[in-house]
């Protein structure tokens, strides 16, 4: 009985002291988070009466700081990419320049920054410290974020992530006092009355919400969260609370909140409804359609939980999902009865399905086919002694993501025998010996033996080396056919078909032009010896887990690898289990490089995989659960634009055909004279075919108008074929040409008032249209020479500090428009009465030039201040206008500066102006020569609202 009874207080005494360490446990957690509490509260107050009543210096010390326009710009330059670590450096100049008249750029720049979490604090330590030095650093701060937070309700939140930061670092700056209570709350109310109002439904707000109330619930709304709720109640213990914000305003945002919850909880619901009415899915589509539903409930499910323990509440009772029974799922039956090409187009066939037929080579073909296929079944054998459970079967398509990486772990076990100093030295050289490569002989592979030509041994070494040279320089069919025809001729043993593993295993990672032509070599050899294939597509898959398994900065060797993969797959050495199995360990983990991984693999074998019998299912589970990943996880554009390439090059888009508009049989033959027939032996055929169209008829005459009038729908070369057309039909129908030059010269224009890179194109090919129909006598030299000035002129600025907006600095078209004319038609401009205008508008022309080149945008800012400044202007550009001017004026001494340019533009005002003032002329230098303008075009001829919105580009 006393053995009993010891025994039972032995039981007794462990739960006892795990409880006491339980109790001891939570009593330590609630402690630490009270000081924390406390300790927070206090500093906060201490900051806060600092910042209401700040000592700031008197203005007259702002005369000693440094008040340097190019360093306080650059100060406010790096304000927009804030970080912690720049916080020293950036206090050091707040404390050494006076930035009285940068106080509203420095807080555009801090409210635009995009700040991580970890930065506010520092944000925080900078702003009080330009609080307390400036005193109209908190009105203008303040309305900078009146711009930002100024939301209204349902209006889409563009950028959630930094939304999230700016909040918080709004909460904390009228936490510290910077901002006065009432007004500061008054704003944070509205913004978080925007988020909430128009978000019932769809909840797309619920992280910066919950990001506030996880930051910022305790001061502001007066939250603490369920467990330290219950263990203050256990152990008698009083949270203190910050009377930074009025119970009654607390009491608001509580049942904002409060609302806000309750509505998240009805949709939590309605998803679980929704994901019970899905239990079983008819086909692969919808199984991938429910296993996205479910990722996004739980999802949901995790920040409604979340939600909930910072508001206090319970979650309701919802019940426990199951998976649907896998045996009760069809197989896709529709997709499987469709009928297929895996090629798409006959080349490609015959490149991966072709082979050579080895009989016209090899004697001995088919008894060494059977002689190498006993041995590798021997080989075969010991293989899988020794890797064990390394071949993919369709059941490990569909196993559960935890078994995977058991199963990823065995396969970058079972690696292969390590290579010998032999193929060690065909790595190193393989992987970029660039000199040796350069020696290398570039003589064809050979074609056949000659009868009196001895064999080579095929153990040789150097011969194989030489080999394995030659084979990197077959770049199409026919080379790599005859290599792989020589390799087994001459070259098929162990020991070389060991080493030729090594080197078609190590190809360059950005030579991806050789790996087709290396998979057709190694499935040609596959035909005598498959030892090659198998043990090269085992070495491609250790290290395709290789490389999932280890995140690389480099992705090249990764798309080399899975593009790798794919051609193998398309000869049919790869299986495709093995390659549907890599694809989703890549869907797995569905992000930066994994991404274009998936991608480059569908690109190269997924329109066979797609249209094979065997694997279209779950190729098309996988395209669907792509897409879901890409609609439901925030990824880049260039990933967004590969997945969706992606798809429809393999799920070809099925909807009705766009109906498109059927040209007038007229229209069409007049399109098909222009831009299809036109070329240089048959301009008078074409003249001849436009002399016969009705030109009474207004609908014929305006669309061949319209259509003379396109010279950027044609060829460039066939605009000088276009003008001298136009030249031909003159004779007879001059109104026509007229039009045509009206609108030619309209659509000059019109593309000056618009600054597009995209209507790039068409105004060069419109340049070089009227330049030819003046080497053609279509167009007087007044035109060309206002077109001229209009392009150094209109809407340009000759000020470095009021950049115009359709002729920016960094924009160099217009020289490049100038140059295109003149080389087109400035020969004729040089001889004649023209010769003096073209030499004033020279002058002009380098003024424009010397304006652009001497803009600070082309100085390197580092060598400011120095004797010689690096000049970053366009080497291309020079050329091009310093060839330009040397091809019409040989001998003309060029200006060398803005300010020779200036004097010589000066000298030809007072000429021409006979000592009048330069504020009596109404308009500048564009009309300023009287022998280059007539009367009528002495003004700017702005385009017409008509005329732009018609411009396409």
């Amino acid at each position: 009985m006393m053995a009993d009874g010891n025994e039972e207080q032995g039981n007794l005494l462990p739960s006892h002291k795990e409880s006491t360490i339980v109790e001891n446990a939570d009593r330590a957690e609630l402690d630490a988070f009270v000081a924390y509490l406390q300790e927070r509260y206090q500093r906060k107050e201490q900051e806060r009466q600092q910042n209401i009543s700040p000592n700031r210096p008197a203005g007259v010390n702002f005369l000693l700081y440094d008040s340097s326009f190019k360093k306080n710009t650059v100060f406010v330059k790096r304000l927009k990419q804030f970080t912690a670590q720049q916080l020293p450096s950036l206090m050091q100049h707040v404390s050494r320049f006076n930035l009285t008249s940068y106080i509203s750029g420095v807080c555009e720049a801090l409210v635009g920054a995009k700040l991580k979490m970890s930065d506010i604090d520092a944000a925080l330590t900078l702003c009080t410290h330009l609080h307390r030095k400036y005193a109209n650093f908190a009105p203008t701060m303040f309305e900078s974020w009146q711009k930002l937070l100024s939301i209204k309700p349902c209006a889409p939140v563009t950028n959630p992530s930094k939304m999230r930061v700016d909040l918080r670092f709004f909460a904390e700056l009228i936490s510290v006092g910077i901002f006065s209570c009432a007004v500061g709350m008054s704003l944070l109310h509205d913004c978080l009355f925007g988020f909430i109002a128009g978000d019932e439904k769809k909840h797309l707000n619920l992280s910066i919400v919950l990001s506030f109330c996880k930051h910022c619930g305790n001061e502001f709304t007066g939250l603490v969260p369920t467990r330290m709720n219950e263990l203050a109640k256990k152990y008698d213990v009083t949270i203190p609370m910050s009377q930074l914000v009025p119970p009654t305003v607390q009491s608001d945002l509580r049942n904002l909140l409060q609302d806000y919850y309750e509505s998240l909880v009805k949709h939590l619901q309605s998803e679980h409804m929704n994901l019970h009415l899905m239990e079983k899915p008819l086909n692969e589509t919808a199984k991938v359609e429910r296993t996205t539903k479910k990722h996004e409930y739980e999802m949901l499910y995790a920040s409604t939980s979340s939600l909930a323990d910072l508001l206090g509440e319970g979650l309701p009772l919802l019940e426990e999902l199951q998976e649907p029974d896998a045996a009760e799922e069809e197989t896709g039956e529709m997709l499987r009865n469709e009928i297929l090409d895996p090629w798409r187009n006959s080349e490609t066939k015959s490149f991966y399905v072709d082979l050579p037929d080895l009989g016209n080579f090899l004697a001995n073909y088919d008894k060494g086919k059977e002689d190498d296929d006993e041995n590798h079944k021997q080989a075969t054998v010991q293989e899988q002694t020794t890797i064990t459970d390394t071949i993919i079967s369709k059941q490990l398509l569909d196993m559960e993501l935890f078994d995977l990486d058991e199963h990823r772990d065995d396969l970058l076990s079972a690696s292969s025998c390590p290579e010998d100093e032999e193929d060690m030295e065909l790595v190193v050289w393989n992987q970029g010996d660039n000199e040796i490569f350069k020696q290398a002989t570039h003589k064809r592979i050979l074609t056949a033996d000659d009868e009196n030509s001895t064999r080579p041994d095929p153990n040789s070494k150097h011969y194989f080396v030489q080999f394995a040279k030659n084979l990197q320089c077959c770049i199409n069919r026919e080379m790599i056919d005859k290599a792989a025809i020589e390799f087994l001729q001459h070259l098929n043993v162990k020991g070389n078909r060991k080493r030729l593993v090594t080197v078609l295993f190590t190809v360059q990672r950005t030579r991806l032009d050789r790996l087709p032509m290396y998979a057709r070599f190694v499935a040609i050899i596959n035909l005598i010896s498959s030892d090659v294939a198998r043990e090269l597509c085992h070495k491609l898959k250790v290290e395709f887990f290789y490389h999932l398994k280890k995140d690389q900065l480099q992705i090249e060797p990764k798309i080399k690898l899975i593009r790798y993969i794919g051609e193998l797959v398309k000869f049919g050495l790869y299986e495709k289990e093995e390659a549907l199995y890599c694809l989703r360990c890549l869907l797995q983990s569905f992000q930066h490089h994994n991404v274009e991984m998936a991608c480059a693999l569908l690109e190269v074998c997924g329109v066979y995989l797609f249209n094979c019998t065997e694997s279209r299912v779950q190729v098309n589970a996988f395209l669907e659960q792509m897409m879901g990943l890409k609609m439901n996880t925030l990824m880049q554009d260039r990933h967004e634009q590969q997945v969706e390439s992606v798809y429809y090059l393999l799920k070809r888009p099925v909807s009705l055909k766009d109906v498109q508009k059927k040209l007038p049989i007229m229209h069409a033959y007049i399109r098909w004279l222009i831009f299809q027939e036109l070329g240089k032996s048959n301009v008078d055929k074409i003249i001849l075919q436009f002399r016969r169209l009705n030109w009474y008829d207004m609908e014929t005459s305006n669309y061949a108008i319209q259509c003379l009038s396109q010279a950027y729908n044609i060829r460039y070369q066939l605009i000088t074929y276009l003008a001298d057309m136009l030249q031909g039909l003159s004779t007879y129908q001059r109104k026509v040409v007229v039009r045509v030059i009206d609108t030619v010269l309209e659509d000059i224009r019109v593309g000056m008032a618009i600054h597009d890179p995209a209507l790039a194109g068409r105004q060069i090919a419109m340049i070089k249209y009227l330049g030819e129909l003046y080497n053609y006598q279509l167009v007087e030299s007044d035109t060309i020479f206002t077109t001229l000035y209009s392009i150094i002129s209109f809407g340009v600025n000759l000020s470095h500090d009021e950049p115009s907006a359709i002729d920016p600095p960094e924009s160099l078209f217009r020289l490049k428009l100038a140059c295109k004319l003149l080389n087109t038609c400035g020969q004729f401009l040089n001889i004649g009465d023209e010769r003096h205008s073209f030499d004033h508008f020279i002058v002009f022309f380098q003024r424009y030039y010397w304006h652009k080149k001497s803009h600070p945008i082309f100085v390197d800012q580092r060598c400011v201040g120095m004797d010689e400044q690096l000049n970053m202007y366009p080497v291309l550009m020079d050329h091009m206008y310093h060839e330009c001017l040397k091809r019409l004026r040989p001998n003309l001494k060029v200006y060398s500066s803005l300010e020779e340019a200036n004097n010589a533009v000066e000298d030809l005002r007072q000429k021409f102006f006979n000592g009048k003032s330069v504020q009596q002329v109404d308009h500048v230098d564009s009309i300023l020569l009287h022998d280059c303008f007539s009367d009528d075009e002495k003004k700017d001829v702005l385009p017409s609202s008509s005329a732009i919105s018609n411009l396409k580009p």
